[in-house]
């Protein structure tokens, strides 16, 4: 076996343990036991069962989501007992319907991108963090918009997708000082956001060299536009995902070994399977590395890029369910363009 294989399959090992963990705790009724009533922990749980060709345990959450959160709006958003539905609304509605038309739910997930196109800004492109009322109040976000474009580009929705690259390729274009910083957010008028409240500033701007920074956008970033690149066939779409990782790697070894780094394994396995840059797939081995170390006896990812546990028991078992998806997506995504 060649040595590309070899640490493909490293990858491969880690994804799989990992999901036969935490889907060893499906019970009866498709729910994951202790997931809280919460309907973030499933987020990303279609989509890497889809990957990973899961296909049992993915019928069994499918149908539980249906039952459960699924509404006629295409909104998952909608059950008023879940207190996690207050943040970040869209980009859980986004992951869900890229993940539910991967596994064939095409009702669900049609649904869900047709809310999507319905808030999507009709002059930017960009994607509200939260859908709020009155609209002049939504924040538009680098991180959220990147993941609706995997989902608008996995349905078809092709046109929908370019306004959302549109609208990041702005945010790149209008930054006041892109060798110190990287500002996440505009307005809803399209105006870049570059102050707001101290305990949003991880969510709103990477400070390059600076400490807390939340790198995961960038990753999402990267990957979105790769996959614009190769939908459109338009090379501007690859120049601005390379550009954003080298605006990116400015902050190693740091983005590299951070708890939110493990996107941009995705971004940069992208970006090696696109241009054959091998820059891009030692970043992603190097981070790679680093989350197989870090993964817990029991298969899973203990530390996200919020709270401070340190074993799987003390961790709530959403955030550990969210963990668990995301990083072994990753990893398979890694796994796939190392074959």
């Amino acid at each position: 076996m060649c040595p590309r294989h070899t640490t493909a399959d490293k990858y491969l090992r880690a994804a799989n343990r990992c999901l036969d963990w935490i889907l060893g705790l499906l019970d009866e009724r498709g729910a994951i036991r202790g997931d809280g009533g919460l309907v973030d922990g499933y987020r990303k749980a279609p989509r890497v069962l889809a990957v990973a060709g899961r296909v049992t345990e993915a019928k069994r959450i499918v149908d539980f989501l249906r039952r459960t959160y699924a509404s006629p709006s295409g909104d998952f958003n909608m059950c008023s007992d879940d207190p996690s539905l207050r943040e970040n609304n869209t980009y859980r509605n986004a992951w869900l319907a890229w993940g539910l038309h991967d596994l064939g739910a095409f009702d669900l997930a049609s649904a869900t991108i047709n809310h999507l196109s319905h808030i999507q800004h009709p002059r930017t492109g960009g994607l509200p963090i939260t859908v709020e009322s009155p609209t002049d109040d939504q924040v538009v976000e680098w991180g959220t918009t990147s993941i609706a474009i995997a989902a608008f580009v996995a349905s078809g929705r092709l046109q929908s997708a370019v306004r959302a690259g549109q609208a990041m390729a702005a945010i790149y274009e209008t930054q006041p000082d892109p060798e110190k910083a990287f500002y996440l957010c505009t307005d809803w008028s399209g105006s870049l956001m570059t102050h707001f409240a101290d305990e949003l500033s991880p969510l709103r701007v990477v400070r390059f060299g600076g400490d807390n920074n939340f790198y995961w956008s960038l990753g999402s970033g990267m990957a979105a536009l790769v996959i614009l690149h190769l939908a459109t066939g338009e090379a501007r779409w690859l120049k601005l995902a390379e550009a954003v990782f080298h605006r990116t790697a400015t902050c190693r070894p740091d983005c590299f070994h951070s708890l939110s780094s493990p996107k941009i394994i995705w971004g940069t396995a992208l970006l090696w399977s696109a241009t054959n840059n091998d820059t891009y797939r030692q970043a992603a081995i190097e981070i790679a590395d680093d989350f197989v170390e870090r993964q817990t006896k029991e298969g899973g990812w203990v530390g996200g890029a919020v709270g401070n546990y340190t074993s799987l028991a003390e961790q709530p078992v959403p955030m550990s369910m969210d963990l668990a998806f995301d990083r072994s997506l990753w990893m398979y995504e890694l796994a796939r363009s190392l074959s």
